[in-house]
């Protein structure tokens, strides 16, 4: 006796399925993004510099140009705002801004940003952190 063969549906359920749109960017809203990003600069980050500084750059990049973006390093030693500018004024952050050194104060140092970015009251902030650890000092 010989098989029928098996008819295969004229579509897959997965086309039926409705798209997915990219959000449309305001122009507005890109103007009233602030980023504020807190980098590690203890002494365990030296292994680590270069990627983290070029994926900091990197990502600035990938922002509108009209987004606001503060740059905080910290260490044991001191907490320092490297950059307060528009991505359009951004230039990129590398070792002659800030090498690593010291200790991890985390929380404390997260806590200064954030004053910061209170005090700027942004109308979108964002708020970054790129360390390799925990507080330690």
């Amino acid at each position: 006796m010989a098989k029928k063969p098996v008819k295969k549906p004229a579509k897959k359920l997965t086309a039926l399925a409705p798209k997915k749109r990219a959000p449309k960017k305001s122009k507005a809203a890109a103007k009233d993004l602030s980023v504020y990003i807190l980098l590690d600069r203890s002494g365990s980050m030296e292994s680590l510099w270069d990627e983290a500084t070029s994926s900091i750059n990197l990502y600035v990049s990938k922002l509108d140009s009209a987004a606001k973006v503060v740059l905080a390093v910290f260490d044991s030693e001191s907490f320092d705002i490297l950059r307060d500018t528009t991505v359009a004024e951004w230039k990129d952050v590398s070792r002659v801004d800030a090498a690593p050194r010291s200790m991890t104060p985390l929380y404390d140092s997260a806590g200064k940003l954030l004053d910061k970015m209170y005090m700027d009251n942004p109308k979108h902030g964002v708020f970054v952190v790129m360390t390799d650890g925990f507080e330690n000092a």
